[in-house]
């Protein structure tokens, strides 16, 4: 486990944006005292990393970089840089662990895991689900790639009783043991073919989510477009009804659903967003919730409130 005797490791966090800042945070709050680096020559300037620094946090920038991450034991890992970069490829050859705010904050998460990805839908979703658990009794933090990284949630995660977070193809990418109790994936298009070799490399990327998952958990997948799963979770499925698994999809105005050998037709002519692809993130919506822990009620409630994120149909 990357948290094994964390106080005796030379942990540096590279890329000190909004995930780095947070993981920084995390571990100066728990008492250990990692380094910072990042590319820009200026970041020791911007607010944040100026109080890290004041709590004695040692901060590099710019070609000052290479030095501490060559000398580090754990190198965590900003979603925006490519851990195929030879300084990490050598920093790992070396020995040290190179991983991401992900897999690093999930090592302390103590409570249900909801872990949304895909190339399209993604936000949206991650609020649908997140609004179906809380109108059903949940108290929840939504996070991740989407708003508060999950580092930000660690020391009061008891105020929450699951975590429902957007994941990126680059999140999953410095994943070790990351197994999120449910995982669903949208959707892959085309995308990041400038971070990716080809579409099928993308493709794994994304797919990876569930790599890690046993019969214990949940992967969620679009029944309209399968993909190859690598563990070995409980399979349910979205946007068709299917023979096999727990499953819900949009037909004629209801929503219909198959959970746990009960059936329930649910009138949608109340849901605030409009388009084909919206129906199709709802069926993966409520299966998901429900697959978490959500209720009927809960679903039938959002579906009359939930209006969507600003700017995305305006």
């Amino acid at each position: 486990m990357i948290t094994k005797d964390l106080k005796k490791k030379k942990i540096t966090v590279a890329g000190l944006g909004k995930s780095g800042i947070s993981a920084l945070t995390l571990l100066s709050e728990m008492e250990i005292m990692p380094k910072g680096c990042d590319n820009d020559e200026n970041i020791k300037n911007k607010a944040e990393v100026a109080a890290l620094i004041k709590k004695g946090i040692q901060i590099a920038a710019g070609k000052d970089c290479e030095k501490i991450i060559s000398e580090s034991d754990i190198i965590i890992l900003s979603p925006g840089i490519d851990q195929r970069k030879s300084i990490y490829t050598d920093a790992a050859e070396k020995g040290a662990i190179v991983t991401g705010e992900l897999e690093f904050a999930w090592s302390f998460t103590k409570k249900p895991v909801v872990a949304i990805t895909g190339t399209n839908g993604k936000s949206t979703v991650t609020e649908l689900i997140s609004d179906i658990l809380e109108l059903s009794g949940k108290r929840v933090f939504r996070g991740g790639n989407l708003g508060t990284p999950l580092s930000g949630a660690i020391l009061n995660q008891d105020e929450f009783d699951v975590m429902v977070l957007e994941i990126s193809s680059f999140q999953i990418d410095t994943i070790i043991d990351f197994r999120p109790d449910v995982a669903l994936l949208l959707n892959v298009t085309q995308d990041h073919l400038d971070r990716y070799k080809n579409f099928q490399a993308y493709t794994i990327s994304k797919t990876n989510i569930f790599k890690n998952q046993t019969e214990n958990e949940v992967c969620i997948l679009n029944a309209e477009d399968l993909k190859p799963v690598k563990g070995n979770p409980r399979q349910s499925f979205f946007n068709r009804n299917t023979e096999k698994g727990n499953n819900a999809f949009v037909e004629n105005g209801f929503l219909y659903i198959s959970f746990n050998k009960e059936k329930f037709k649910i009138d949608i002519k109340e849901f605030g967003l409009n388009g084909r692809h919206n129906l199709e993130n709802l069926s993966a919506s409520a299966i998901t919730a429900l697959e978490a822990g959500a209720s009927i009620e809960g679903l039938k409630k959002a579906i009359r409130t939930f209006k969507g994120l600003p700017h995305r149909m305006e």
